[in-house]
């Protein structure tokens, strides 16, 4: 949890940069430069992480890693969480701009987690109501969950629509709980 919530912060911090300076798109398409490049080298990533690792050789194998590949402001954020031993919330980073960026181009990532796939016909239906209930575009990320016996549970940031008949069944049961004891 702490993790998240440090990589949300570094994130909105670096987010509110590139929108104040008009380089979404460039920091964006840099961020994922990063992440293929440590993704390709998971021992990079080992070493920037690793608390026994002096901070001279870190930010040395950075800068040779990414100086003139990326925009010399994301190479001294890569630098910065490097200092404040934060290596570690880079792929939180990473996620939680690219939902920023998404927001700024008026658009919104939902995490929807059901037990079988959408028909195509309540796939629309479910877009038109996220839509609406947003005043955006939500971009559906369909995720298979067996845990959910049947409907579903949309996730839009930090809100959750639990439909799912798991939750339902269990609210029931609660309720059949406590209207036993009254009865009693």
């Amino acid at each position: 949890m702490l993790n998240r919530k440090a990589a949300r912060r570094y994130a909105r911090a670096l987010f509110q940069w590139a929108a104040d300076n008009r380089q979404v798109e460039t920091i964006q398409r840099e961020l994922d430069e990063v992440r293929l490049q440590l993704g390709a080298v998971p021992e990079f990533e080992q070493v920037l992480t690793h608390p026994v690792i002096p901070d001279a050789v870190k930010g040395r194998l950075l800068r040779e890693a990414f100086e003139g590949r990326v925009s010399d402001e994301l190479l001294g954020f890569l630098l910065l969480l490097e200092k404040h031993r934060r290596m570690g919330v880079l792929p939180g980073v990473y996620e939680e701009f690219a939902q920023q960026a998404l927001e700024y181009h008026g658009f919104v990532q939902a995490e929807v987690r059901m037990s079988a796939p959408l028909a195509d016909e309540e796939r629309e239906r479910l877009q038109r109501l996220l839509n609406t209930m947003y005043g955006k575009t939500v971009h559906i990320h369909p995720v298979a969950d067996p845990d959910i016996i049947g409907g579903m549970v949309v996730r839009v940031g930090d809100r959750v629509i639990d439909g799912s008949i798991r939750t339902s069944l269990e609210l029931l049961r609660e309720r059949l709980k406590r209207a036993s004891f009254r009865t009693a």
